[in-house]
């Protein structure tokens, strides 16, 4: 925590030349960070002002230049969630704000402070109707997902499109959401383009117990969207209805 916050310090004085600025903790730096698209405002208790205003760099704060950089980590509100990601195993008795004997924090949400994946820009790009085909396939083949970008924004702007796996039921834990693809696209204002992908029967396997590649008949929910948010993703659902062994590497 020292280490984080000497970093912030450094970056406060080395960037910016403000000195004296007191940061105490790991709330204060969740604050900052909260603050981040705004002008955050300091007090200074050298400065004759006593506040100094710290703003993002011009071009942002003018709209000549678009962000669309996006989080490569799962960001917790506290370091009490640490560790914290998007690929969790699921949990027996998963939070739930009116029931008192699920699992969850009696101080805080259990979300992150922002998901893996989120990003601002001044583009707003909107994601609709997700489809997979075919429904049904085997391990032979690959199946299609498409999905249409809709950049409903008055500012051209660049975003990524984030595909994620769920095996419904396994014989080995899975994740909540496994990452299988992605992909940044250009979009004007006004502009809609369909991403594609093209999954393998590969991307649908696991380890099994032997530690063994493993693809078993079932439901799989394909989930599709701007950052790892469970929400806010649009999901479809392709089935594996038999078994087929997959071919040997090599």
């Amino acid at each position: 925590m020292t280490a984080h916050i000497g970093l912030l310090r450094g970056f406060l004085k080395r960037e910016l030349g403000f000195e004296g600025v007191v940061i105490s903790d790991y709330a204060a730096i969740t604050e900052l960070i909260q603050l981040a698209s705004q002008p955050i405002l300091l007090k200074r208790p050298r400065s004759r002002s006593r506040r100094a205003a710290i703003w993002r760099d011009a071009d942002v704060l003018t709209g000549c230049f678009n962000p669309t950089g996006r989080l490569p980590v799962t960001w917790p509100r506290d370091i009490g969630q640490i560790p914290i990601f998007y690929a969790e195993r699921s949990s027996g008795r998963p939070a739930d704000s009116t029931d008192p004997f699920t699992s969850k924090y009696l101080d805080l949400p259990t979300a992150p402070l922002f998901p893996f994946g989120h990003g601002l820009s001044f583009g707003r790009v909107k994601l609709e109707k997700i489809r997979a085909s075919p429904e049904n396939f085997q391990s032979e083949y690959q199946i299609k997902v498409e999905v249409d970008a809709v950049n409903e924004g008055r500012t051209a702007t660049e975003e990524t499109i984030i595909l994620f796996v769920h095996d419904c039921e396994a014989t080995v834990a899975r994740p909540l959401m496994e990452l299988k693809a992605w992909e940044k696209i250009a979009l004007a204002p006004g502009q809609t383009k369909t991403v594609a992908f093209a999954l393998k029967a590969e991307s649908f396997c696991f380890p099994g117990q032997d530690l063994e590649p493993m693809l078993e008949p079932g439901d799989f929910d394909i989930l599709v969207g701007l950052n790892a948010d469970r929400k806010s993703l649009l999901t479809t659902s392709a089935r594996l209805p038999s078994w087929r062994a997959l071919p040997a590497a090599g």
